[in-house]
């Protein structure tokens, strides 16, 4: 499993860094009302995400066998797929970031906060309304809301992470790795599982730990960096594209 692990290092470095993930976290954590179960229903959204995914492309290549003589030809072919995709991406966010207009930047995340924003709404729609009436029929919707309300987090976390197209570029190839990889399946599933805590890791697990620990401090230390984050989103994805992408490319030519 250490082979698989070294393999795919780049690929779960890059899929950690991801931008999107870290925003979508910090626009949950500014929200006012149920902030830490919001977070945490932020991030099922996102491991429910991986794990469809995981269970589309695992049984598919698994099926080919790592001792297939087609395994090699076939998983190569995935990787100078979406190395090409990568680079593409890569390309068209090159020549977005220069024609873009200021105003556009966050159109994405605006979108997001929205969605969390009309979640939260109901949520505190409800606690007015406890405060003028105190009767347990108030406390019943106000129970409701706050589970609309939750589902709505759930709902915009997956389309966030669903729309999020080139952090599928580095965890499908790793699917497709750990599936052929002859190791046991005990061992497969354990290396998924990583993957699975991994991922959101640096972006959304721990600016979630932060917030549990200490709110204030949290944002003084995330605030900043998602700013940094939101000025030189299109260089960190060009820049990662034009490494994983060449990358993908010579791992998959070396394979077939």
């Amino acid at each position: 499993m250490s082979d698989l692990f070294q393999k795919d290092l780049p690929l779960l470095i890059a899929a950690a860094l991801s931008p999107v993930i870290l925003g979508g976290m910090i626009v949950v954590l500014s929200s006012a009302h149920r902030t830490i179960p919001r977070g945490l229903v932020y991030l099922a959204g996102i491991w429910a995400d991986i794990l469809i995914v995981t269970l589309i492309v695992f049984p598919s290549v698994s099926a080919i066998g790592p001792g297939s003589s087609l395994a090699g030809k076939i998983g190569g072919s995935i990787d100078i797929a979406l190395g090409a995709v990568l680079i593409i991406i890569g390309l068209v966010t090159l020549v977005r970031g220069l024609l873009r207009k200021p105003e556009e930047e966050e159109r994405a995340e605006d979108r997001f906060k929205a969605e969390v924003e009309e979640a939260e709404g109901e949520t505190v729609g409800a606690e007015v309304e406890e405060a003028e009436r105190e009767t347990v029929k108030t406390e019943v919707k106000e129970a409701k809301a706050a589970v609309r309300g939750l589902w709505a987090t759930l709902f915009a976390s997956m389309a966030l992470m669903f729309a999020n197209v080139p952090i599928w570029t580095f965890i499908i190839p790793v699917i497709k790795d750990t599936a052929l990889a002859n190791i046991s399946a005990a061992q497969q599933v354990l290396f998924l599982v990583l993957v699975f805590v991994w991922v959101p890791l640096p972006a959304g697990e721990l600016p979630l730990f932060l917030y549990a620990i200490g709110p204030d401090r949290a944002h003084r230390i995330l605030d900043p960096i998602d700013r940094w984050v939101k000025r030189h989103e299109t260089a960190i994805l060009f820049a990662v594209a034009f490494v994983i992408g060449p990358y993908l490319l010579y791992k998959g030519v070396a394979a077939v």
